[in-house]
């Protein structure tokens, strides 16, 4: 665990277990969304950066990491929305800066949706505007990739134990760079862990939840966002293309976008510098810091 960071458990609606951790006892809260690949070991540097000057909130989506299965097996959108204002009642978090990083975009966005009351303000990392597969392959490829998750969830716990201790290794952050998947200047100490839990999860579940993210839609509501919103944007990202994001900031008023060419996915923990810089001016010019 990192320092200076507490877990907690609560049931969330449906009497799921939701892992749940904060930092801070003073500022502003921020909501932490993760991606779904990671945990809250991806905001390492984020939460270090800001450490006195913050107040953090996050949880690990139901069946992934240290959070229980979903007791109803239900992994929409709106079901991980409802987990966050469970977590945010527990905290006593009446609103924050809800910053997401590749799915929690999707999480993030619908919370705004449904209760924007308690959203003052958007970060929006690596994320899409709406149905990633549809955009890229079509519907009909969109559903031919879907049954294909399934099918690789199916008969992933058979390989896992074949294949989770390479997770991490150092040969394969290599050839993940060498490959462009990640940046020259990624975290290996940080990826090297996650890479090490998310070996470990119940595939299964993460294909199903994998199908939901990719059906969700919030495009409908984006003339309508109105808080202060940033969109980080990773100009070598072959997960949530560029022109993802650069689209996302352009259909939410006012949108602030920041393209950091070098970046994969995983801006926040190749340039965590960088990124911690613009989060902080956005959060100072916006009067949220």
């Amino acid at each position: 665990m990192i320092d200076h960071v507490r877990e907690g458990r609560i049931r969330s609606f449906d009497g799921t277990e939701i892992a749940t951790f904060r930092q801070g006892e003073e500022g502003r809260w921020l909501l932490l969304a993760n991606g779904l690949g990671g945990n809250i070991r991806a905001w390492t540097h984020q939460l270090s950066h800001f450490r006195d000057k913050l107040r953090f909130a996050t949880w690990d989506y139901r069946s992934l990491y240290r959070s229980g299965p979903a007791v109803n097996r239900s992994f929409t959108i709106e079901d991980h929305v409802r987990d966050a204002r469970i977590v945010m009642d527990e905290y006593g978090v009446e609103d924050a800066v809800v910053v997401g990083w590749s799915m929690g975009v999707q999480v993030a966005l619908e919370m705004v949706r449904q209760f924007p009351d308690r959203v003052s303000a958007l970060v929006l990392a690596n994320g899409t505007n709406g149905k990633p597969l549809d955009q890229i392959f079509g519907p009909r490829g969109a559903g031919i990739i879907h049954k294909g998750l399934r099918a690789v969830g199916k008969v992933a716990p058979f390989l896992q134990p074949a294949i989770a201790p390479l997770a991490g290794m150092p040969l394969a952050i290599r050839l993940l760079k060498a490959s462009g998947l990640v940046s020259d200047t990624l975290d290996e100490d940080v990826f090297h862990e996650l890479a090490g839990e998310f070996a470990k999860l119940n595939f299964k579940d993460y294909m199903e939840i994998f199908v939901e993210l990719s059906r969700h839609d919030a495009r409908e509501i984006f003339p309508t966002i109105s808080v202060p919103t940033l969109v980080f944007v990773g100009g070598k990202d072959f997960m949530t293309p560029s022109w993802m994001g650069i689209e996302l900031s352009e259909q939410i008023p006012g949108a602030e976008l920041t393209v950091v060419p070098g970046a994969s996915h995983y801006t926040c923990v190749e340039y965590p510098d960088l990124f911690n810089f613009r989060l902080e001016r956005f959060l100072t010019e916006h009067g949220l810091l």
